[in-house]
Order: structure tokens, then sequence, then C-alpha cells
């Protein structure tokens, strides 16, 4: 099991990185159209071709991936405990964010600093904002997410540990009152002002931490129980992911915004992730391909995941000045902005490990 959960690393942090590449194809199918096309900005008249469905159905399939992120923290964590009568201790959880908080602060700080070297300078409190809730680069929402997990693994783990249908039926509770406020525009009813643009908080992703938790203590009877049920998973997550794609769909046609109707609290996408988490867990290891290469990424997540956001970033603006008509093919912008997020971030990755400098390495990427 603990060699699939690598695997479903080195997968999810595929599916991220091609999530934000997908992003930059909106963007030039909406936003750059101009560097391609004697049209004004933004255009909107590409949404419904091909190219913008091959992006949308990219998005929703990515987003099994932070569920997938928190599932596999949740089951390491509860797997560790194991090995203690105490549960997890304090100690764990500090060797656990020191690994995933000093990274983040270095590349946070980096990423802010070369802002302000652009002209973007904020007010200190909010400087001190953005460090604690993800804010130097959109995707950096994830670690102030698992930080708050992981504070609150000691006591989620003795949950689990004495109630775990409890725990997961709270969890569920969470998350569906989250989906369910999340539906409120489609009532004219906006966000309650807290909960605006805070990705980072903790109810919108309620659900999976624990179920990796529980399924961590428990593991020869969930093991058993998803291969009993292989098949119903890898219909539900079919049937789910197909869902996912049409209400994002539908709920953009309702004029609710392009970036709202994709997000991962719609409930078709939370029933897809779970499903997914459950059918990829009941593969056969010899069925699936790349397993050396999966298994390296997923090793290496991390730090991918923290290069990523500005080598995508980068790669789309030097294509927009050179090579502007790339731009007019979003799906090949896509995967040639997906390529270089992995490819180079694990080139420079490997650089560091191999240099005289790798000592830092750690304090970089985990």
């Amino acid at each position: 099991m603990t060699r699939k959960l690598s695997l479903l690393s080195g997968l999810a942090i595929l599916a991220v990185v091609l999530n934000h590449a997908s992003g930059w194809g909106f963007t030039a199918m909406v936003w750059w159209t101009d560097q391609y096309r004697s049209v004004a900005t933004p255009c909107f008249d590409q949404l419904g071709s091909p190219a913008y469905y091959g992006l949308l159905t990219i998005g929703q399939l990515a987003l099994f991936s932070v569920p997938a992120f928190l599932f596999v923290s949740g089951f390491f964590i509860a797997y560790a405990s194991r090995l203690t009568a105490r549960g997890v201790s304090g100690k764990t959880v500090r060797a656990r964010l020191g690994k995933l908080v000093w990274p983040y602060l270095i590349w946070s700080v980096a990423i802010l600093a070369l802002a302000a070297l652009q002209g973007q300078v904020y007010e200190p409190g909010d400087y001190v904002r953005k460090l604690l809730t993800g804010g130097a680069v959109g995707a950096y929402f994830f670690v102030p997410l698992l930080a708050q997990f992981l504070l609150m693994s000691p006591w989620l783990c003795r949950w689990a540990r004495r109630g775990p249908r409890s725990l997961l039926m709270a969890a569920a509770a969470v998350q569906l009152a989250a989906s369910v406020l999340y539906y409120q525009r489609l009532a004219g009813r906006p966000l309650p002002e807290f909960l605006q643009h805070n990705d980072w908080l903790f109810i919108w992703y309620a659900l999976y931490f624990p179920l990796g938790l529980v399924v961590g203590l428990r593991l020869d009877t969930w093991a058993a129980l998803i291969a009993r049920y292989k098949r119903p998973l890898l219909v539900a997550t079919a049937v789910f992911g197909a869902l996912s794609i049409l209400e994002a769909q539908l709920l953009y046609q309702l004029q609710l915004g392009l970036a709202w109707t994709m997000g991962p609290p719609k409930i078709t996408s939370v029933l897809y992730a779970v499903a997914f988490i459950g059918a990829f867990l009941s593969i056969d290891l010899k069925r699936l391909p790349l397993t050396a290469a999966l298994n390296w990424l997923g090793a290496h997540s991390y730090g991918i995941y923290l290069l990523h956001p500005e080598l995508l970033e980068i790669v789309a603006r030097l294509i927009r000045k050179s090579a502007a008509g790339l731009l007019a093919g979003q799906i090949g912008l896509m995967v040639i902005l997906g390529a270089a997020g992995v490819g180079l971030a694990a080139l420079l990755m490997e650089a560091l490990a191999r240099s005289p400098a790798r000592s830092i390495y750690r304090y970089l990427f985990g």
C-alpha cells in the first residue's frame, strides 16, 4: 500500500502541474487572444470550442490531486502513530511541519521579493497575511491547508482510534456544509466574507486527511474492502469524473464565472476525488505503466510543487513574447507548459542534489 501511495503522489503532482498549465491555456484563449488574432481582449468567442472542452476536462479530472496529497499525508501520520501507544507526538508534528514550512517560507519570500523589485509592494501586514495563507502565489494555499491538518493530527488521530466511523461522518458533514456554502451563489448569495478567496481553509477539504488517518490505522481492513469493491470504484471514478465536467460547464452557463465553476468543493468533484483514490489503490501495481517515473515524481513532489508555478509563468510569458503563434493551440500549449513545469523543476532539483551546495537541498525542497 505504501508504494501505491508514492505512485499516487507522483500522479497527483502531474495532475497539479497540468491543472495549472490548463489555466494558462485559458489565459491564452481569453486574455492573450490579441497576440495571434486581430481582436480586443478579453475575448470569449473560443469558449465552447474543442480546445475549451479539452482544457475544462483536464482541469476537472485533475481535481483528485489535492485530496490525494491530503489522504497520503493523513495515512502516513496514522501509520507512524501505530508504532507508539500514545499516537501522534508533538515531535512528529514538529518534524513534519519543519519539512513543510521552511522550504515554503524561503520560496514565498523569494517570490514576494521578486515582485517587490518589479514594483508590486504591499503593506507589512499584507506580507504577513500572504505568508500565513499561501498568498505569495495561488498554488501555495496547500501548505497552510496541510499545516492545519498536521496541527490537528494528534486530536484527529485519537478520534480515529476511538471512533473511526464518527470521525468520517463528521468530516463528511463538514465537507458537505462547505459544498452547500459553495452553491449559495446559485441563489444569488455570495459566500460569507471570511470564506471568500480563502482556499487555504481546511473546511474546503475536510474529508480527505481524516480518511487517510482511518485507512492508515486499519490498513488490512481497508485494503480488503478496496480490493472487494474495485470494479464499483472504477465505475464511480468514471461516472463522477464525467459529472464533474458536466457540472462545471452547467455552472458556467449559469454565468457564475469560469474560475469559480471549476472549484473542488463541487459535490461531484468531492465524490470523484474519493472514488479516484480508492480506485487507484485497488489497481495491481504490475498493470501500472511508468511506475519508476511516478515513484520518482512522488518522492520529489514537494519540490516540483514549490517550483512549478513560477516556471509555468516564466515559460508562458516567454512563449507570448517570442512564439505567440503557440498560444493559438491551447492544448499544445498546456502540454508544453506541463512538460516544462515538471522537467525544469526536476532538472533544477537534480542539479542542486549533485552540486557542492547539496547540503541546502532539504531547506529548499523538503
